[in-house]
């Protein structure tokens, strides 16, 4: 460095060595900023191809939710924000469809309420599925929280799966030979299958009141019969229930003037049924009553001097094989009809002495046809009304 004489000017002046110097620092620097923007311009496009296509583009969650009764905005919305928070978009599906699990659509979210449970089944394109329960609360926006935090906690997962470890790509298709009758193995193994898992069964107390008319006596019209069940069902294959069936047969009358049997009847069965056939809200099965008539004859007569016998009461064991259709009207209430034949197993006879002449006033029929139609209400537990499916067994 060079400097005068003079205070008045001071003038720092490089060599020629420190200019060449200075000269190279200053490409050999450019050189390193370019190498550097280079080699982090490869390694995020290498990033993003060791990500795979699940991060390269928007991931698709088709959303389908089912309320037995009133709109399902809350429950949309819930899942709609879990999907959201991992990552991924909504298609919501307003119609019955076969899932689209291809592309990028990786998951299938149902969301089926009932009175008492929400059930939310996820189907993943993988192969993998989910069934998870909630049950209901007094609040819906628990309810949703509560809906969110399972969808989201099963598709976070599921995402983490497919990026940590992306599917093996397909294996090729088997080569044929000329000579070869039956085509080659396939390279690797197969997919393992997923069975598909039955949510569990769960029981539901019920209890209806029903009426009807049938045959009773031999010659006799049909007549009234009313009474009332309580029972327990379960939600398993076939849908198995036992009740306890009370009924009463409205007094009648059998016979002529001269002498005539006043009657009235009290049943009691033991119910068990199961229903075969399933459809949309309607189900048709089949049950087997066990129990007894409690029959209760007294006589009288217009002839003037008769004499009458006191109330006779006797019991006639019964089977009654019927046949049963129900129809659900809204959540927990189902109409409910019946077919069925009381086959009595030791069904007495009432007779008149008539002075020395043997009459037959009272003989019950052995099988007595009756037709009931009733509602029962399942206010604990699964609902009696079919599933939303058509399902025959």
């Amino acid at each position: 460095m060079f400097e005068s004489t003079s205070r008045l000017s001071l003038y720092p002046v490089r060599s020629a060595s420190r200019l060449c110097v200075g000269w190279r620092s200053t490409i050999l620097g450019g050189l390193v900023a370019s190498l550097a923007g280079l080699s982090s311009l490869i390694g995020s496009r290498d990033a993003r191809a060791e990500g795979g296509s699940a991060t390269a583009s928007t991931p698709v969650v088709e959303v389908r939710v089912e309320q037995d009764s009133g709109p399902a905005t809350e429950l949309e919305d819930a899942v709609s924000r879990a999907v959201g928070r991992v990552g991924a978009a909504v298609d919501f599906v307003r119609a019955p469809r076969e899932p689209r699990l291809e592309a990028s659509r990786f998951a299938r979210v149902n969301v089926r309420s009932s009175s008492q449970t929400i059930q939310i089944e996820i189907q993943f394109a993988r192969g993998g599925r989910t069934v998870r329960t909630v049950s209901r609360s007094t609040t819906p926006a628990v309810e949703g929280e509560e809906v969110g935090l399972v969808v989201e906690s099963a598709l976070e997962s599921e995402l983490d799966a497919i990026r940590e470890r992306p599917p093996p790509p397909p294996p090729p298709p088997p080569v044929l030979s000329a000579s070869a009758t039956a085509p080659a193995p396939a390279q690797g193994q197969p997919p393992t299958k997923v069975e598909p898992k039955s949510p569990p069964a769960t029981l539901a107390v019920f209890g209806g009141a029903f009426g009807g008319a049938g045959a009773f006596g031999v010659g006799e019209g049909p007549v009234a019969r009313l009474g009332a069940e309580l029972g327990v069902a379960s939600s398993a294959t076939y849908r198995p229930s036992v009740s306890i069936r009370a009924s009463y047969t409205l007094p009648f009358d059998a016979g002529s003037r001269r002498a005539v049997a006043d009657v009235s009847v009290v049943g009691l069965r033991v119910f068990p049924a199961a229903e075969w056939l399933e459809l949309t809200r309607v189900s048709l099965g089949i049950g087997v009553g066990v129990g007894v008539d409690i029959l209760s004859v007294s006589a009288r007569s217009d002839v003037i001097g008769a004499k009458s016998e006191p109330v006779s009461i006797r019991i006639d064991p019964v089977v009654s094989p019927t046949v049963l259709l129900r129809f659900g009207l809204v959540n927990g209430v189902t109409l409910a009809a019946s077919v069925g034949l009381d086959v009595g197993l030791s069904s007495p006879t009432w007779y008149a002495d008539d002075g020395g002449t043997v009459t037959t006033v009272f003989a019950p029929m052995r099988a007595r046809p009756v037709g009931l139609v009733g509602v029962e209400f399942a206010p604990w537990g699964d609902d009696r009304v079919g599933r939303a499916r058509l399902e025959v067994r």
